[in-house]
C-alpha cells in the first residue's frame, strides 16, 4: 500500500466575484470546477477544496490537479476515474496562529 501525502496549497486570493459555482464532469476523468476559494490539500485519491457553495471533496483514482486559475477561481483536475463529489457544510478551518499551536 502506497503512502498518501497531502499538499497544502493555501488560499487562492483572487479578485473574482462570489456569483456561484459550476462543476463540469467529463467522462468521469476530468472535472472543471469554478468558484474555488481554497484548495485545502490533495492526494492521488482525494482532493479537498472550499468553494462558494461550501467544502467539496472529490474522490477517485490517480487524481491530479492540472490547473488552478487564481484570477477566476477555476480548478481543473484529471484522473483515471472520478468516483464521487461530496459537499459538506463543515465550517472552514481558520489558520492556526502561533499562540494556538503553542498550547496544543
Amino acid at each position: 500500500m502506497s503512502e498518501q501525502k497531502s499538499i497544502k496549497i493555501g488560499s487562492l486570493g483572487g479578485n473574482f466575484s462570489q456569483t456561484g459555482q459550476s462543476v463540469v464532469l467529463e467522462n468521469r476523468k476530468k472535472a472543471v470546477i469554478t468558484g474555488v476559494r481554497e484548495v485545502e490539500g490533495f492526494t492521488e485519491t482525494e482532493v479537498s477544496l472550499y468553494t462558494d457553495m461550501g467544502q467539496l471533496t472529490v474522490k477517485g483514482r490517480e487524481l491530479r490537479v492540472s490547473q488552478v486559475n487564481t484570477d477566476t477561481g477555476e480548478l481543473i483536475m484529471t484522473g483515471d476515474l472520478i468516483t464521487s463529489m461530496v459537499y459538506s457544510d463543515k465550517p472552514r478551518r481558520t489558520p492556526d496562529n502561533f499562540i494556538t499551536r503553542l498550547f496544543r
